[in-house]
């Protein structure tokens, strides 16, 4: 399927005429508290002003609200407010909003429509395409969700603008990943992504956006997009999510590039190229204080393992990746 994705600068003031076309009447918005204080006054007052009723339901910022106790709420707080499949859900922030909202839109009454407000460079290039909605457990990340796919996707990339300089780096980890899976030339593009802004999230979304109409449930293609999130996920799950997403699927890269290379899956060794480029980038990359034996306990729960195996991405050529099911005594050699 073809996702509509609308990138314009300023487009967050008139999401009231994008809604039009659709015709709801009532408009549920989910934020969380860093983004609420900047931008949720402006939205509701655009939405009212187009003649919607609005919902608001503001969670703290931060990995661990996208849990099971903030989805049930949020769907008690719908079914209070009378919401039916007719209205429209909102979810206005980062990938922890995207994919909370994401969910509760495609499990509320069977599935009701919503749309991708992405505020974050992380959620613009990555988590608010592709319809992956969920939630995590205490046992991994993203162990519950469903494919839900948004209406569409809004993004105005002005309001990168307000973003803390370590937030905006987590989405230069998924930029990275681009280059490696599909398109070299990304790793020079990022090198400059003050000046590139723009054309990094438009390639970012075309990219993703082409492999996803090719494999929208990930049975095939859309797997190479999972390059560095196995032991990523493992390592964010780990830490309890003290380590942002960014900087664990950047070691995560890292991690299962060189380990691959020194298992003799590949002939080419991507790691010195991911090193280089992402401590440009700012990422530190350490790995001393691992506690390889906790991380692979994580990985053991990852929803993509079947059986004694996981697909994993193995990189063959600049921008050229292979799927590859090792066992998971081959991931235990990997973190060695």
């Amino acid at each position: 399927m073809e996702e509509r994705i609308i990138i314009e600068r300023g487009s967050l003031n008139r999401l009231g005429s994008y809604l039009k076309e659709y015709n709801p009447k009532k408009v549920g918005i989910v934020t969380d508290s860093n983004v609420g204080e900047l931008y949720l006054a402006g939205v509701v007052k655009d939405l009212e002003e187009n003649g919607f009723s609005v919902f608001t339901h503001v969670i703290e910022s931060g990995d661990l609200s996208k849990n099971i106790d903030n989805f049930n709420l949020i769907l008690c707080e719908l079914s209070k407010e009378g919401f039916t499949r007719k209205d429209i859900l909102i979810a206005l922030g980062g990938g922890v909003t995207g994919d909370l909202t994401g969910f509760v839109a495609g499990c509320f009454m069977r599935g009701i429509p919503y749309v991708q407000v992405p505020t974050t460079l992380l959620s613009m290039v990555d988590s608010s395409i592709g319809g992956k909605t969920g939630i995590n457990l205490k046992t991994g990340k993203n162990l519950a969700g469903l494919f839900h796919f948004p209406l569409f996707t809004l993004m105005d990339p002005s309001v990168l603008k307000t973003l803390p300089e370590n937030t905006y780096r987590e989405g230069l980890s998924e930029v990275v990943k681009y280059g490696i899976i599909k398109e070299h030339e990304m790793l020079k593009l990022v090198k400059d992504y003050k000046e590139k802004e723009d054309e990094i999230i438009k390639r970012s979304a075309s990219i993703k956006t082409l492999i996803v109409s090719r494999d929208a449930f990930e049975k095939d293609e859309r797997m190479l997009l999972n390059f560095g999130h196995t032991v990523g996920h493992a390592l964010e799950a780990l830490s309890g999510y003290s380590i942002s997403h960014g900087d664990s699927v950047a070691l995560g890269m890292v991690i299962e590039a060189e380990g691959l290379y020194n298992l003799g899956f590949t002939d080419y060794n991507a790691g010195p190229l991911l090193r280089d480029t992402l401590r440009t980038l700012g990422f530190s990359l350490k790995t001393d204080t691992l506690d390889k034996k906790s991380l692979y306990k994580f990985i053991e729960s990852d929803k993509k393992r079947a059986g004694d195996g996981i697909t994993l991405i193995v990189p063959q050529s600049p921008g050229v990746c292979r799927l590859e099911k090792v066992t998971m005594d081959t991931v235990k050699k990997l973190l060695v």
